[in-house]
Order: structure tokens, then sequence, then C-alpha cells
């Protein structure tokens, strides 16, 4: 019973199962509301299934649930689990999930600009980007972003178009009268 979203109300009429085979007991009119291809799913008169397959596995199931039903959820822990979850958005096309976490993730850059950079390029998100590459500014220490000394995984997690455009745009004010972080996130623009 341990694979249960956090709340649970009287009556939950719909299973969907994970990827790894954990079952979710939720109300389908969660799932309708926010959902078009699981309303029309659930609406189709051919639906005899007694749970509904979802391709995620639990833990990001759960968490997806929860930024569904929630407003009070922390936050991915990693580039790759927002990345699933905005696709799980996409693909069954919950648009309201989806605002929630691009808003999470503008909050998410203060703390891990880094991360939200990356996760910006996956996206093609420009405005999300821009505003990361200022925040880099403000790391510290070994967080400190060092383009010349960047370890390879950490060079891969962006996409490359991405990358191309913080190395030309840092070159681009290496020697100008500004040549802070702020200054790279003004004229940043992905390669082409």
């Amino acid at each position: 019973m341990g694979s249960q979203p956090e709340s649970r109300s009287i009556k939950e009429d719909l299973t969907l199962n994970s990827s790894d085979n954990q079952e979710f007991k939720v109300h389908s009119y969660h799932c309708k509301a926010h959902s078009t291809v699981l309303r029309d799913m659930l609406e189709s008169p051919g639906l005899n299934e007694s749970a509904i397959p979802i391709d995620a596995t639990g833990s990001h199931l759960r968490l997806f649930l929860n930024l569904m039903t929630r407003w009070e959820v922390l936050n991915p822990s990693d580039s790759g689990t927002w990345l699933r979850l905005l696709e799980l958005c996409d693909k069954y096309d919950f648009h309201l999930v989806r605002r929630r976490l691009k808003q999470r993730l503008r909050s998410h850059s203060y703390k891990s600009p880094w991360d939200a950079f990356c996760i910006a390029s996956h996206l093609d998100e420009l405005d999300l980007a821009k505003k990361a590459i200022k925040r880099f500014g403000s790391l510290k220490g070994d967080r400190d972003i060092e383009l010349g000394r960047m370890p390879i995984k950490m060079a891969s997690q962006p996409t490359l178009p991405y990358l191309l455009g913080l190395l030309h745009g840092k070159n681009l004010v290496a020697h100008s009268d500004d040549p802070s972080w702020a200054a790279v996130s003004e004229i940043f623009y992905p390669a082409t």
C-alpha cells in the first residue's frame, strides 16, 4: 500500500499502473480535468481496462500525481526527473501540470541555475536559459561555472546548440567592459 499518492480521499475509482507495476488509485475526475488524452480514453465506450498503464516509473508517477492534485510538493531531485515529468505532461496533454512544473523550474533556477539551464536547453526555452545564465554569477566555490574547466559529464548535460551558444557568449564578453554572466545572458542565443 506504500505506493499510493500522499493524499487519499474517500473513493478513488481509477487505477493507474506504472511501468514498474506499481498501482495508484486515483479519482478519475482529476485525470479527466487535467488531461484531454486520459479524458478521451476514459470516456471511450470500448474501455474495459480495470487499470490504465502509464509509461512512467512508480516514483515519477507518484510525484506527477502529487503535482496534479497538490501544490505543496517537493521539486524533482534532478534534471532527468524534471525532463521526464515534462515529457509525461506532453504525452498525456497535462497542460496545468506542465505550467506548474515550469513555474517551479523558474524558482529552481535560483538554487540550481546550471540544472535550470540544462533543462531549458532540452525544452528550447530561451528566456529560462537566459535567466539561469544570469544567475551563474551567484554560484561560488566548486559550484562556480568555469567553462574552460568544465568536466565532460557536466558539458554533456545541455544540448549542444545551447552549450555552444554559452561558450560563444562568454568568449564575446570576456574582454569587454562587463565580462559578467549577466552580460552573457543579454547576448546569449543557441548556436545554429
